[in-house]
């Protein structure tokens, strides 16, 4: 059987966001994107300076302001010893985002979400040796973040959400 139709390249338009180089890190691992109410993209990544993994990966979030972008380190260094292995990007209603990281060398589940005000704060979920597979993470009507992840002592998918 046939494979699938390529999609001719007229459809791609390819536009530079923001230089590895100006972030200081030579690797990107896993990114998420997401858009603004404004029709404005944000993303997140995990970026590494050097050919491998050593404990340095970074946590960045970017979004544009005022035609600009800005890049905020959220975490530096994660120290993983290996790539990590996914960040999950959902936004609010209002523009809030928030992150779900894990840590594939410790366990550990981190959420990230930012206020109105512009203020970044990290909550770690779990006890680290409870979390092994990549998280999944969504926001309900309300606005409140779910993360689904899989517990490594029962083999159980967990559901969480905050309050």
């Amino acid at each position: 059987a046939p494979g699938p139709t390529p999609i001719p390249k007229a459809f791609w338009n390819a536009t530079p966001v923001k230089s590895l180089n100006n972030f200081a890190v030579s690797q990107m691992s896993s990114c998420s994107i997401a858009w603004t109410t404004n029709a404005e993209p944000v993303y997140a990544w995990i970026g590494w300076s050097g050919k491998k993994w050593v404990g340095r990966e970074r946590l960045a979030y970017a979004g544009r302001q005022k035609g600009l972008w800005k890049t905020t380190v959220l975490d530096d260094p994660i120290p993983s010893g290996r790539e990590i292995i996914t960040v999950q990007l959902a936004l609010g209603r209002e523009g809030t985002p928030h992150l779900a990281l894990q840590n594939p060398n410790t366990g550990a589940l981190r959420y990230y979400s930012q206020n109105k005000a512009g203020q970044w704060h990290k909550t770690a979920l779990g006890d680290g040796a409870a979390i092994t597979k990549t998280p999944a993470l969504t926001l309900d009507p309300e606005g409140r973040p779910w993360i689904l992840f899989q517990d490594a002592k029962t083999g159980t998918l967990k559901l969480t959400h905050r309050q």
